[in-house]
């Protein structure tokens, strides 16, 4: 069971992740028990498809935030809570009020987790199958859990077809990008920006920042250019993402990793002073 691992919201070229996908990749052959991997609804699983030995559960969970999939993101607003109520007009600590509509969907996740080991370790699956099946009828991006079945021997998404009336999905939408022109990926891209509810596609810079990584770290950088321009409404936060890991990296002393972000995010705006600055201070001379 891996409840939101962070690696699971980016493509597998992103050097912050580059030593954790490299061993699960020396690995992946021993992996061969049942995968429930959790996450919002943004995760695009690309690690946890390569695990093709495995049946894999891929549950997407609305409203939680990161440390709120485990009971310590709970009990922190839970003290939030406690302190609103001893200083009810005082200054609201982050989190005030969010207790119970959290707490709720915790729950949830929380039984759903339990009739899936209670279906991989005890054989007991009708109220897994019987949830599973109610969360695949659900469409990813509304307020509803969202479940992916993805069987032994398959690490792609069903196909994506012109013409259909949601937007893909964010595995779809990694394939697209891997396998059409730039062109016909912001065709389709353009046809649903406007739909409600509103795919986790067109906000989470996590997601396209990290395709766009892909594409030049491929060395098609006109084809991260124009995702890049495609996606006007993420460009300011996937500059920012770049700029958040590249000091991570630095924060970790990795100037190897931070390197070749700053080189993409340079790419994609030149104009930057503070992206130029610090490539120079790390380029070799």
């Amino acid at each position: 069971v891996l409840l939101d691992t962070t690696q699971d919201y980016y493509s597998l070229e992103m050097p912050t992740y580059r030593d954790l996908v490299d061993e699960i990749a020396r690995g992946s052959t021993n992996v061969v028990a049942p995968i429930l991997a959790v996450a919002g609804p943004e995760a695009m699983f690309a690690l946890c498809d390569t695990l093709d030995r495995s049946d894999r559960l891929y549950l997407t969970v609305p409203l939680l935030e990161h440390d709120e999939f485990i009971s310590q993101g709970i009990l922190r607003l839970q003290i939030v809570d406690w302190l609103v109520e001893l200083d009810p007009e005082g200054p609201k600590p982050k989190g005030a009020n969010r207790i119970r509509p959290v707490r709720s969907r915790y729950e949830v996740l929380c039984r759903y987790v339990r009739t899936f080991l209670d279906a991989s370790l005890n054989g007991d699956r009708s109220a897994f199958e019987a949830h599973t099946l109610e969360y695949h009828s659900t469409q990813l991006g509304d307020d509803h859990l969202h479940a992916e079945v993805v069987p032994t021997g398959v690490r792609d998404p069903d196909p994506y077809h012109d013409g259909e009336k949601t937007p893909p999905t964010p595995r779809q939408y990694r394939r697209i990008v891997a396998s059409h022109s730039i062109e016909e990926t912001c065709g389709i891209l353009r046809k649903h920006m406007g739909d409600e509810p509103r795919s986790p596609i067109y906000s989470s810079s996590m997601l396209t920042g990290s395709l766009i990584y892909e594409l030049a770290a491929q060395g098609k950088l006109e084809e991260a250019r124009g995702l890049y321009l495609c996606m006007e409404g993420l460009q300011a936060d996937i500059l920012d993402l770049f700029r958040f890991l590249a000091d991570l990296a630095a924060k970790r002393q990795r100037p190897e990793e931070a390197l070749p972000l700053l080189k993409v995010a340079n790419q994609l705006a030149p104009g930057d002073v503070d992206f130029a600055e610090r490539l120079r201070a790390l380029e070799p001379r």
